[in-house]
């Protein structure tokens, strides 16, 4: 069989330098043999996409929350997607399809196969499923382990929360806590990066008893982790004599 020439509109190329011609939209036929060539077919050329910002910039390992990416040259097609790669292992998630806003903006869910990872990743997207052509850095963190677990119905504890990996200070935006149905703020003291947060456990009158309620954090003020952590109040302790 004779090397195939394909037809790109009305230019005859070898596969080897079919890249070199870049019309915008052409015509797609295949030729094996003189004077037999294939029907033709719609093929569009398109820029190569750049991202520039995903917001939030990091998120917890349970996934399925929507992360929204702007850039430019986003196509409207059916193989619009996003694709995440840890930087360290380059293990890649589950592709998601992504939503088009515009040719500016896309939305894509955060894979749900995220769960018991976290780190580094490098969020790329790709107008056919295929060419990944830019990327940007995103985090992905989970809750190691609290200290302490429990404190006073008065409030006012310290309440110290270690990640099980480092983010970057600059992703950290609205950081919250959760306490029951009490939100508070929390606070980073690290520089550069982030591996642990603090927060001040709000008063919680009137607990006659011991009292446990669901703990949550998020870094991006918006998607929480939860699940089994807890905090438990109890009455401020009272010395008689």
């Amino acid at each position: 069989m004779p090397p195939a020439t394909w037809i790109y509109g009305n230019v005859n190329l070898t596969e080897e330098s079919v890249f070199r011609h870049l019309p915008r939209s052409v015509n797609l036929s295949l030729q094996l043999y003189p004077q037999q060539r294939s029907s033709a077919g719609a093929f569009q050329y398109v820029r190569p996409l750049v991202i520039s910002t995903v917001a939030p910039a990091l998120g917890p390992v349970h996934g399925g929350y929507p992360l929204d990416v702007r850039g430019q040259h986003f196509v409207n097609h059916s193989d619009l997607s996003c694709r995440l790669t840890f930087e360290g292992s380059g293990v890649i998630l589950p592709v998601v399809r992504a939503a088009w806003v515009s040719s500016s903006r896309i939305s894509c869910i955060m894979p749900a196969g995220a769960a018991n990872a976290s780190g580094l990743l490098r969020l790329a997207v790709s107008n056919n499923r295929q060419n990944y052509d830019d990327w940007i850095g995103f985090s992905l963190y989970d809750i190691a382990a609290i200290e302490p677990s429990g404190g006073p119905d008065t409030g006012g504890t310290n309440v110290l929360i270690q990640l099980n990996s480092s983010v970057p200070t600059s992703t950290v935006v609205n950081g919250t806590c959760v306490f029951g149905d009490l939100s508070v703020p929390l606070f980073v003291s690290n520089i550069t990066a982030v591996t642990s947060v603090t927060c001040v456990s709000p008063a919680l009158f009137g607990v006659g008893s011991q009292l446990s309620v669901p703990f949550g954090v998020s870094l991006n003020g918006r998607d929480f982790i939860s699940g089994k952590w807890r905090f438990v109040y109890y009455p401020e302790p009272r010395l008689n004599r």
